[in-house]
């Protein structure tokens, strides 16, 4: 009993802290957000039988992490529904704002502009 409480737990701050981060790009889905709950109450049991007698945290923590994974598996690999992010007025701009505004020179004179740039360039060129 105390597994399943744990893997509630944990999937419901996973759930919220899912919920609150995409509030900006979707509205708010009770099927999306119970599944977070359910898939991490299934890892905690899994992973409780195969650990038995390891640490909670660990188990808990654990599990939280094989949830994200095999969420963004299933969301990513199986399902191949396109992305909320590939419309383009939700298009942040944040990857062409960061890697092509124009490289702050190092106050040292240090050598590392000249890979900066290059770096930037490539970045800069599929960016825009």
């Amino acid at each position: 009993m105390w597994v399943i409480l744990l893997g509630l737990c944990c999937g419901l701050v996973v759930a919220t802290i899912g919920a609150w981060k995409d509030s900006r790009w979707e509205p708010f889905s009770w099927t999306t957000f119970i599944r977070s709950p359910l898939v991490c109450i299934a890892w905690t049991c899994v992973l409780s039988i195969l650990f038995h007698g390891n640490s909670i945290v660990l188990i808990v923590l654990s599990a939280a992490a094989l949830e994200r994974i095999s969420v963004e598996f299933w969301k990513g690999i199986i399902r191949k529904r396109p992305s909320k992010f590939s419309h383009p007025d939700r298009d942040t701009g944040w990857v062409r704002d960061e890697m092509c505004r124009p490289p702050v020179s190092n106050s040292k004179g240090g050598g590392s502009l000249p890979e900066l740039i290059r770096f930037r360039f490539f970045f800069c060129s599929w960016a825009l």
